[in-house]
């Protein structure tokens, strides 16, 4: 009978042990909400106790942890590349959860294995004023952003040395690149599903998808680059690759020029890097002078089953 008790004692500190561990584990990632109508002193753990601002939810989260958006607009800008694992999610359909400011820099930094999806994000600071983006990142990996809307006045999407990085689905529109890889040859990109467009109104050169050192493989998007100004200098194209960096593209179309533009290229290869075109469209949209599909400088070109028209 005394051996019957202290199996049953045993059994119920077991079971009780278990039980709390089960709850620190459910509390161990939290969803924090946030709302314009929020307080930024209530706990953020539900809509009704929302934060105000995107930054409270981001000083109180831990690794790991995902901020739901509400739709509204939302004038901040986001550091938080201390931080693994952060999750921003705003309003899907036609509500927007809109990330919107005029800043000196990027509107956000983030860190590892970072996911952004279904938010609209617009660093609104023109590129004559000063080098601005909407969203950056340094030496950090798996950066995830996905079915968003990411606009600036310079250079929208800026990854340096961040393998292993996804872009799905998002709308790019810049004046400078579009989106702007740099790397040191190990790290790889993935876009793909997007539409990415480029036009600038100042002097320096543009790229939809710019590729220095990094290795990127684009499929199904439709990529847009014109500037009006492009000389011997400062050209415009859809995609550029240089210095040991390698873009596969499959499936997509390239849209460049417009008007009598001079020195449009469809994509461009300098200093040892290599591309592949499968599958791909170009549309040159302009009359004007050297105006090129492909230019290749020093690099390797693979082409297959690419088609060229011009609509003028």
């Amino acid at each position: 009978m005394k051996t019957q008790y202290i199996l049953i004692l045993m059994l119920l500190v077991g079971c009780s042990q278990f039980g709390h561990s089960e709850t620190f584990e459910q509390n161990v990632n939290w969803n924090w909400f946030v709302y314009t109508d929020g307080n930024d002193l209530d706990d953020g753990h539900s809509w009704t106790t929302a934060k105000k601002t995107i930054n409270s939810a981001l000083s109180e989260s831990n690794n790991g942890d995902t901020i739901i958006i509400a739709p509204g607009d939302y004038n901040e800008a986001l550091n938080f590349m201390t931080k693994w694992g952060i999750t921003l999610i705003g309003a899907q359909n036609n509500k927007r959860s809109r990330i919107i400011t005029n800043y000196q820099g990027s509107i956000i930094k983030c860190g590892h294995n970072t996911t952004i999806k279904n938010l609209y994000i617009e660093n609104t600071r023109p590129l004559n004023e000063t080098p601005n983006t909407a969203i950056q990142s340094t030496n950090r990996n798996n950066i995830t952003l996905e079915n968003c809307y990411i606009k600036s006045g310079a250079t929208p999407i800026v990854l340096s040395d961040c393998p292993d990085s996804v872009i799905k689905n998002c709308i790019v529109y810049g004046a400078e690149y579009g989106i702007a890889l740099w790397g040191t040859g190990t790290n790889k990109t993935i876009i793909k599903d997007c539409h990415i467009t480029v036009e600038d109104w100042t002097v320096c050169s543009t790229a939809g998808i710019f590729a220095y050192g990094s290795h990127v493989s684009v499929d199904n998007c439709i990529i847009q680059s014109s500037k009006p100004n492009a000389d011997e200098t400062f050209q415009s194209r859809c995609i550029q690759v240089i210095e040991n960096g390698s873009v596969a593209a499959n499936n997509c179309i390239f849209i460049y020029g417009s008007s009598n533009y001079n020195y449009q290229y469809g994509v461009d290869i300098l200093g040892d890097g290599y591309m592949a075109l499968l599958n791909c469209v170009f549309v040159l949209k302009s009359t004007g002078d050297n105006c090129f599909s492909i230019v290749n400088y020093d690099g390797d070109l693979t082409v297959s089953n690419c088609i060229y028209t011009n609509t003028n």
